[in-house]
Parts: structure tokens; sequence; C-alpha cells
């Protein structure tokens, strides 16, 4: 739960070995803000294993 600003995605998704990664966050306009702004995290918002 949580992690809306993809930090912990981002560490997760550098593993070749993990197929998919679940972000769930209770504000989808900090997700959304994060996704935009926060430029060190943006690759894991585009990367198609998040979901």
């Amino acid at each position: 739960m949580g992690g809306g600003e993809g930090s912990a995605a981002r560490e997760v998704l550098r593993h070749k070995s993990v197929d998919r990664v679940v972000m769930c966050d209770i504000d989808q306009e900090v997700v959304d803000f994060c996704g935009k702004h926060l430029i060190a995290n943006q690759e894991a918002f585009r990367n198609k294993k998040l979901y």
C-alpha cells in the first residue's frame, strides 16, 4: 500500500526477474502528479510491467 511517488516501483523494476509490479495508493492525484513531475521515477511510470 502506498508508494504513489514511484520510488519503490522504480527499484523493483530494475530486476529482470520481475514480471509485474502492482502499485496501490489511496490518492490518485499523488500518483498522477508524481508520474508527471518526479523525473527520477518517470521511467517506472512508463514501464509496461507497472499496474
